[in-house]
């Protein structure tokens, strides 16, 4: 997960989304970890669609 990857995560009130999870180095150096939704499972069915979304 050096540039960052793909997860599929569980939602509460709806369906599963697919997430790009990665992380940035802060002022002090600390690793911050993020994290953007892409889409749910009913419009990306795995992750290779995902990625190939991303891709430009």
């Amino acid at each position: 997960m050096q540039q960052g990857g793909v997860i599929q995560t569980s939602r509460r009130g709806g369906p599963d989304v697919w997430q790009f999870r990665w992380s940035e180095k802060d002022r002090d150096g600390r690793r911050k970890y993020r994290k953007r939704v892409i889409g749910t499972v009913e419009q990306y069915e795995n992750a290779a669609a995902v990625v190939m979304r991303r891709q430009p």
